[in-house]
């Protein structure tokens, strides 16, 4: 697994997701602040919904994110937490929660290994800037949290194979870049557009014929 590289600011914001262009109550606050070392950065999530809450917090050290822990609780459920860490040597993965006993994963650390995506807007810039770093294409380890999952799969990460390249640079037109990120759910006709700190700054996707997402960041909204 390869460590997401990552350029962040100290700052706040919110996404706001709409569907078929009305409001789903589904908001995605983050905020970034100064740690106590030089060059680390603490960063705060939370998605919240009807019924469902993820939370994050993530240490981004150099430009690197060294750790993050995932806590997904569903209303009436016990919580799922997922942690990620960074050695030496290796990266590991490890999930309680949910009634089934820890499970861990771990990879020697290379170049060549998975991509850790922690689900959050905030890293979805930084993963497609990394995946264009690598030629364009690779692996990514994305925690389960699609409707079919059962509560013993919840967040358990699965390999995706993804592509991700820049269509549009900025211009006179637009202030931001326009991506493609493939893979996953996402076919080539969803669009990312990156500010030039590769912050995720608006998508649409269409996930049906008559589904269409569209995510819009807000920043300086807090947590």
């Amino acid at each position: 697994m390869s460590a997401l590289r990552i350029q962040l600011e100290p700052g706040q914001g919110q996404y706001r997701y709409l569907h078929n262009g009305g409001e789903t109550g589904v908001i995605e606050s983050w905020s970034v602040r100064p740690a106590g070392a030089p060059a680390a950065l603490d960063v705060h999530c939370k998605r919240s919904a009807p019924g469902l809450q993820c939370r994050l917090e993530a240490s981004v050290t150099d430009g690197l994110l060294h750790h993050c822990r995932l806590l997904w609780e569903r209303q009436g459920d016990e919580p799922v937490t997922l942690d990620y860490r960074v050695g030496a040597d290796k990266q590991e993965l490890q999930r309680t929660g949910a009634g089934a006993e820890p499970q861990s994963q771990a990879w020697e650390a290379g170049t060549a290994s998975p991509l850790f995506y922690p689900l959050m807007r905030l890293f979805t810039g930084p993963v497609m800037r990394s995946l264009c770093a690598q030629g364009g294409r690779g692996s990514v380890l994305v925690p389960r949290i699609a409707a079919h999952t059962t509560r013993e799969a919840l967040l358990l990460p699965e390999v995706s194979k993804r592509r991700a390249w820049c269509e549009r640079e900025a211009d006179t037109e637009s202030p931001w870049e326009l991506w493609r990120f493939v893979g996953g759910p996402y076919t080539v006709d969803a669009s990312f557009w990156l500010d030039d700190r590769g912050l995720l700054q608006r998508y649409s996707w269409r996930q049906a014929p008559d589904s269409l997402w569209e995510v819009s960041l807000i920043e300086g909204e807090s947590i």
